[in-house]
């Protein structure tokens, strides 16, 4: 009886170790000149592109990547949008040595969107260049046309990131954000999109924290940054930034909160208002201890313009100490 109980105990340890061990995280290799032999568990047998190896991961692993152009392999997500990078669960891609040296590489012909993040996904160090949205938009669906650099759907981090020359045929010409996601300590250069924010389009809690937004355009609001439904931009820089059309050539605000910002040198053209921050009068929104100067509009509020409507309370409409 002795015996029997010793092995059952022996049997279960040796199961509980089998199950933590199988529970590790691992790490998996990217680089141009691997040799491309699955699992990509080292250097040598690197993956040659960022796909295959995420392909492979589960929640907690991390994808380490090499200098190098990554522009081949892909997948479609789930808003039917090809895309170079896709990160479904909770795994870190983290580049050796930094964006400058790590480009994902979309294409804008052929349309192939950057990367697409959804909860627990990170990308950190990379530069994001030459993505673009779909042109299609199945079954009505706008979706598969925004975020031409990034899509974060409901959640999702960038950074340490440079997103760069990328184009939306709606929103969110370098990054879309959809029901969260955080984008901090990057730059946002030279993006465009035809609808909503040239730069980032924020639809609800989204985070910009530490970032640089410039040389965005876009046709209608937000030359820089759209953001709607409690979206955060603190502590960033915002500035030389256009609309060729419409409202909001720095910000578009529709409601969120602006915090610790320096917004200067956009413009809205055309029939624009508010060269800085247009702000059509959203519930619940906030522009605190900015500094806002040198900005212009071809109508109204070259700095900052708001609308009072009806039913203003100033519990939600606040521009303290700027």
């Amino acid at each position: 009886m002795n015996a029997r109980l010793l092995q059952s105990a022996a049997t279960a340890v040796l199961l509980s170790c089998v199950f933590v061990l199988s529970g590790r995280a691992a790490t998996f290799y990217v680089a141009t000149n691997g040799a491309h032999q699955a699992p990509f568990s080292s250097w040598s047998t690197a993956a040659t592109n960022i796909q295959a190896a995420l392909d492979l991961t589960a929640d907690a692993d991390t994808v380490m990547v090499t200098n190098g152009v990554y522009g081949t392999g892909s997948r479609i997500t789930t808003f039917v949008t090809q895309t170079r990078v896709v990160i479904t669960n909770a795994v870190r891609l983290l580049s050796v040595n930094g964006p400058e040296h790590t480009i994902i590489q979309g294409a804008k012909d052929s349309p192939v969107r950057c990367a697409f993040l959804e909860p627990g996904a990170e990308i950190i160090g990379f530069t994001l260049s030459g993505g673009s949205g779909s042109n299609a938009v199945p079954g009505g669906n706008e979706l598969p046309r925004h975020g031409g650099g990034a899509m974060l759907n409901r959640g999702g981090l960038l950074s340490n990131c440079i997103v760069r020359d990328c184009f939306s045929h709606g929103d969110g010409g370098g990054v879309a954000m959809r029901g969260g996601g955080e984008i901090r300590d990057s730059l946002v250069i030279s993006n465009y999109a035809i609808s909503e924010g040239g730069g980032i389009h924020i639809e609800t809690n989204g985070l910009v924290e530490r970032c640089t937004i410039s040389f965005n355009s876009v046709n209608v609001d937000g030359g820089g940054v759209h953001m709607n439904r409690s979206a955060v931009v603190r502590n960033s820089q915002i500035y030389s930034n256009w609309t060729q059309f419409a409202d909001g050539g720095g910000i578009a605000m529709e409601s969120g909160s602006i915090a610790g910002c320096n917004i200067y040198g956009n413009s809205a053209n055309a029939f624009g208002h508010g060269g800085g921050i247009w702000w059509p009068g959203g519930h619940n929104a906030s522009i605190r201890n900015c500094t806002i100067y040198g900005n212009s509009a071809a109508l109204e509020g070259g700095g900052v313009w708001f609308r009072k409507l009806f039913n203003y309370s100033p519990a939600h409409h606040k521009i303290p100490f700027c």
